[in-house]
């Protein structure tokens, strides 16, 4: 009905058209709904990644400025 020169047609085409667009919108939105339970709380993040390195003791950690292992002398990262 693109090149139909009635347009009571057109506007006829157009409504039922919006109405089943309208449907579909609401039957997506109420499928995701059910599919979708409440977010958990997370009071650091929102992803809920909250766990913590474990870094070895400040004893274990060789002294600032001993770069002997670093053959070309460039920094250590």
């Amino acid at each position: 009905l693109v090149n139909a020169k009635n347009t009571t047609e057109k506007n006829q085409q157009r409504d039922v058209l919006n109405k089943v667009i309208a449907q579909i919108r609401l039957d997506t939105l109420r499928q995701i709904e059910q599919r979708r339970g409440p977010s958990p709380w997370h009071p650091d993040s929102t992803t809920g990644i909250t766990g913590s390195q474990q870094y070895a003791p400040v004893d274990d950690v060789a002294p600032f400025g001993d770069e002997s292992s670093d053959s070309d002398g460039g920094a250590l990262l």
